[in-house]
C-alpha cells in the first residue's frame, strides 16, 4: 500500500483505513514533514498508528514534480528496517521501459 497523505492529515487518514490494513500489508510512505503538535516524523507516526513492528518503507529524495512530470532524471531512495522490503518496493516502482 502506498501512503501519500500530507503528514498533517496522516494520523486521521490511517486511523480511518486501519480496518483494511492487514498486519502483514507493507506500507510505502511518500509523505514528508513533521506532524504539528506531536512533532512526529512519518516513521514515528506510522509506528504509533500501525504498530512498531508493521512493515513500512519510506521514499525520499530530491525529486521535484516538474522534473518527474517532464520525465527528466531524478533520484529517490527507499529505506526500510524490514529486510528486503525496500528492494521489493524498488522493484515494483521502477519505470517500465518499452
Amino acid at each position: 500500500m502506498c501512503h501519500a497523505v500530507p503528514v498533517q492529515f496522516s494520523r486521521a487518514a490511517l486511523t480511518d483505513v486501519m480496518p483494511f490494513i492487514t498486519r502483514d500489508m507493507p506500507v510505502l510512505s511518500l509523505s514528508k514533514g513533521i506532524e504539528q503538535g506531536s512533532l512526529s516524523l512519518m516513521c514515528d507516526l506510522l509506528g504509533s498508528v500501525l504498530g512498531e513492528e508493521h512493515p513500512t518503507a519510506f521514499l525520499s529524495g530530491p525529486a521535484f514534480a516538474r522534473e518527474i512530470a517532464s520525465e527528466l532524471a531524478t533520484a529517490v531512495v527507499i529505506a526500510s528496517h524490514t529486510p528486503g522490503l525496500a528492494a521489493e518496493f524498488d522493484r515494483q516502482t521502477r519505470p517500465r521501459r518499452p
